[in-house]
């Protein structure tokens, strides 16, 4: 409704060159500018290609160049684009259980820009293979039988012991998928 003007307006009517631009109402309480710039007809900042496009008994249509933006939409989405009303959430990992105490470690210091490194950096190469996990045992344990509720906690022990909750969360996130996709697949009859 922005860009209706409550009244005809053929071209024949626009304001001369000479004249200063008319200012029109619209029907959704806006004003539109018409006015006339080295012969071309103009409708806000918009250029008339196509005078008198479409004329019926009710209203005529003009085609423009461009689409109109009222201005209190341009308004509403600068006040959204600004930086200040829109908060992201830092992504930042999840927390991390000390092994030794079973409680949550807390989060390091942030280390200014150019700093030293504050562990060395032999801490952060990968352990030899006599700090690896022992192989998991077979499917009925070592004494040949089988405690799936004793497994599950051993694996998601060691997980946590070795791995850390960011890779426990990252293998449930896959299993999620994983079930998911077969359930499909299911459902379709193809597997």
């Amino acid at each position: 409704m922005f860009h209706i003007v409550p009244k005809r307006i053929v071209s024949k009517d626009w304001p001369a060159e000479s004249s200063p631009s008319f200012r029109h109402p619209t029907l959704s309480n806006h004003h539109v500018h018409l006015k006339k710039t080295q012969g071309n007809r103009l409708i806000d900042s918009a250029e008339i290609v196509r005078p008198d496009d479409v004329v019926r008994p009710d209203g005529l249509i003009h085609g423009i160049e461009r689409l109109l933006i009222p201005r209190s939409v341009q308004e509403d989405f600068n006040r959204r684009r600004n930086l200040r009303s829109i908060s992201a959430v830092l992504p930042e990992g999840a927390p991390e259980v000390d092994p030794r105490t079973h409680r949550l470690k807390k989060p390091a210091a942030p280390v200014p820009a150019g700093a030293p490194p504050v562990l060395p950096i032999y801490d952060a190469l990968a352990p030899g293979p006599s700090l690896a996990p022992a192989p998991a045992p077979g499917p009925g344990g070592p004494h040949g039988h089988f405690n799936g509720m004793k497994q599950v906690k051993d694996f998601i022990h060691t997980l946590l012991h070795y791995g850390g909750y960011n890779e426990m969360a990252d293998i449930l996130v896959n299993l999620t998928s994983l079930a998911t996709e077969m359930g499909r697949l299911v459902s379709e009859g193809m597997y």
